[in-house]
């Protein structure tokens, strides 16, 4: 099972690098594993897909949840969010 959830771990690595657009499938994959077994770098992953498709609320919690995300990296994530908002931009936060 072990060397089953570090091959969706490493395809879910290869997908991110291949097409950014598909976080929300590696962040399928990441919670996945995550169901099973849980490490500070899944939860970290997981807030890195949720903030690459805009969930800026999920990302925040889960980056906060790894303890591996810095206070500045949880600011910068907020700032982004009133950014966009100051602009206009809707922001629709959406689930993998």
């Amino acid at each position: 099972m072990r060397k089953e959830l570090n091959g969706l771990e490493k395809q879910a690595k290869k997908t991110l690098r291949q097409n950014k657009s598909a976080a929300s499938e590696a962040g399928k994959i990441y919670l996945q594993k995550l169901s099973v077994e849980s490490f500070p770098n899944l939860l970290y992953n997981i807030g890195l897909c949720y903030k690459a498709i805009g969930n800026y609320t999920k990302a925040q919690q889960y980056l906060a949840k790894s303890g591996k995300a810095s206070k500045d990296n949880i600011s910068t994530i907020i700032n982004e969010r009133k950014t966009l908002e100051k602009y206009g931009i809707e922001i629709v936060e959406r689930d993998f």
